[in-house]
């Protein structure tokens, strides 16, 4: 009986034969030939365990003659010996032919029926072949804004809105600038709409309004009176039994109310935990002056990416690109959900597909090059810059060290490649030629 370290023999690459049936820039095929007497040792290999485990009736564990086992264990032996060969070679091939895999190799093809050589198919997406060219001395235009005192004031008079009162109006009748608090029931074409109804519901007249032409059709009337307005749906509305039709609105107006806007003073700083109304204004400009700045990198960095996409027309592997695509899908329909769009495009459809699948590649393009400059030019995260930015992120929430610590600890590849990304992106800025503009 063959000894622990013959029934733990490992098939070797010696005389399996290995060609080359697609060679893609992304994707290799390899047509593989094991040979049937390296086939024949892995099965006996395998028999031999199953012999030792086998509770046969009239024989002892282990006791049962060779050919009952065969005969009783035939597919479960092959597909075992199948396995263990696929298992074997596909880490030596992809060694042996310097393959770097990005998911999980594809076995193909298989032909083996137990007495014979066993012949298969490897898939193997792999990253492209490439080097970055062409990233020094990126032109690009900068768009530079300057802050004024406009733009405060304009974040000062929605703050004022946002921290508006709503008061009992002396007016007798609705005005755009009420907000009116109303009473309705709905019916369409005589027929009741069981969830077209409201009692003391608040209403802003001067706001947009999901059924168009309600707000105004409340204009003008007075307090205590009771009004019917129809209004046609459109063809392409939500609810299909009311597409198209008209519906009748029963709306009684309760009340009337008016917004009060606090005075923009000290008072309205304290608001914000702030002792005058000069310190809100240097908040909200230094607030500005960070959106503008962050704004600006991101059309800045845009104007690379597109430089780069362009110059380096990377060839990029399927896989990647489709599961880069199923999170955008994913995302596109999240945001539709959340916004209660209950007709959202099914996650498989073409239309989704075609809309973002250019963003996926961009992305995974993108994600290649950016990897590739950091090789190129040695600009690769260390595990000091890393410990660095730990201790950022501990400074900024002291309160949250330990879940930091196991948030970085969870998550310490992609905080390598988005450090790496940041300085590749450094780097290009440094070597670009950038041309300042002074906006307002």
């Amino acid at each position: 009986a063959p000894n622990d370290k013959e029934r733990n023999m490992v098939t070797t690459l010696e005389k399996v034969k290995l060609k080359t049936s697609v060679n893609e820039p992304c994707k290799v095929t390899l047509t593989v030939q094991v040979p049937k007497e390296a086939v024949q040792a892995k099965a006996s290999e395998v028999e031999v365990r199953f012999q030792k485990a086998a509770r046969l009736p009239g024989f002892r564990q282990g006791k049962a003659p060779m050919e009952l086992v065969r005969q009783n264990f035939q597919d479960k032996i092959q597909g075992e010996v199948l396995d263990q060969i696929i298992r074997d070679l596909v880490p030596q091939i992809i060694k042996e032919r310097s393959l770097t895999p990005v998911t999980t190799p594809l076995i193909d093809k298989i032909r083996y029926d137990g007495s014979a050589s066993l012949t298969f198919e490897l898939v193997v997406e792999r990253s492209p072949d490439f080097k970055v060219r062409n990233y020094k001395g990126i032109s690009l235009t900068r768009a530079l804004k300057t802050v004024a005192d406009q733009d405060v004031d304009r974040e000062i008079a929605q703050l004022r809105e946002r921290n508006a009162r709503l008061v009992p109006s002396a007016d007798e009748s609705a005005k755009p600038e009420h907000h009116a608090v109303i009473r309705y029931e709905a019916s369409s074409e005589g027929r009741p709409i069981a969830d077209f109804k409201a009692e003391n519901q608040l209403l802003n007249l001067s706001a947009p309004q999901s059924i168009e032409g309600f707000a105004e059709g409340i204009i003008g009337l007075k307090k205590g009176a009771t009004k019917e307005i129809t209004i046609p749906f459109p063809k392409k509305h939500p609810r299909q039994e009311l597409a198209g039709r008209p519906v009748t609105f029963r709306v009684t107006l309760e009340d009337l109310k008016e917004k009060v806007l606090p005075a923009a003073d000290d008072e309205l700083a304290k608001e914000f935990e702030l002792g005058s109304l000069a310190e809100l204004r240097d908040r909200i400009r230094a607030s500005l002056e960070h959106s503008a700045e962050r704004r600006e990198r991101a059309e800045t960095e845009n104007q690379i990416f597109d430089h780069l996409i362009k110059e380096n027309p990377v060839p990029v592997p399927e896989s990647l690109v489709t599961m880069q695509l199923e999170s955008l899908i994913e995302q596109a329909r999240q945001v539709l959900s959340e916004r209660g769009v209950s007709a959202a495009p099914a996650a498989d459809s073409k239309e989704l597909r075609d809309k973002y699948r250019p963003q996926a590649e961009r992305r995974v393009r993108l994600s290649y090059i950016l990897s590739g400059l950091a090789r190129q030019e040695s600009l690769q995260a260390t595990q000091d810059e890393t410990a660095r930015e730990l201790a950022r992120a501990k400074e900024r929430d002291p309160g949250q060290a330990e879940s930091v610590d196991r948030y970085f600890q969870e998550h310490a590849s992609a905080i390598l490649g988005q450090i790496t990304d940041e300085k590749v992106i450094k780097f290009l800025i440094d070597h670009a030629k950038i041309k300042d503009n002074q906006t307002k």
